[in-house]
């Protein structure tokens, strides 16, 4: 996946994962400048306060300055990546010297799937740089967690099985998608022929 993004336009994805990174840095780092406004109110020190209410609005500028070359790159980035992909499967389908391999019906349950999941497929640009950037965020978070309490730092293990649950929804999901396709194309062809 990282390789099919990156062929598909290098400035684009090393500038996209690097404002993901700095944008979810941002969300990690929120509850840190809450902590200190709160510490400065408490203590009655007006220079941290001041501090952490300056570094929350750079914070809040930042991030939608962030989101907004974001929105930009990631819809760049997938339309690129969907075309690169679309090509390299064209260069396989015409690479092909016979046409033996068109009358496979495992070969056209193949690229039907694979067609139908195109959108799927160029999004994966989108959600490989999101991953990156979760890595940021929970890094940053577990780290805030253990500098309240080291104990805190088991928490994130409750989020596990949501982790494992998804990752088996998106199998089912791909060997639904499998077994449907021949059934599909069967009545697209039949649809096709009324």
């Amino acid at each position: 996946v990282a390789r099919l993004i990156w062929n598909a336009d290098p400035w684009r994805a090393s500038i996209a994962f690097l404002v993901r990174a700095l944008q979810m840095a941002n969300y990690g780092l929120l509850p840190l400048w809450l902590k200190l406004l709160i510490d400065g109110v408490v203590h009655h020190d007006n220079g941290r306060v001041t501090f952490a209410a300056f570094a929350i609005a750079l914070q809040l500028v930042g991030a939608q300055v962030a989101w907004m070359l974001m929105a930009y790159l990631s819809s760049t980035l997938q339309e690129r990546t969907g075309h690169d992909f679309e090509q390299r499967l064209l260069g396989l389908l015409v690479g092909s010297e016979t046409l033996e391999a068109f009358e496979s019906p495992a070969l056209a349950d193949e690229l039907a799937v694979l067609h139908s999941q195109r959108g799927v497929i160029a999004q994966t640009a989108s959600t490989f740089v999101d991953s990156f950037g979760l890595i940021i965020t929970v890094s940053l978070s577990l780290s805030l967690l253990v500098s309240v309490s080291p104990p805190l730092a088991l928490l994130p293990i409750f989020g596990l099985p949501t982790v494992f649950v998804v990752r088996r929804v998106s199998q089912l999901r791909w060997e639904a998608t499998s077994k449907a396709i021949p059934h599909e194309r069967l009545s697209q062809s039949l649809f096709s022929l009324a």
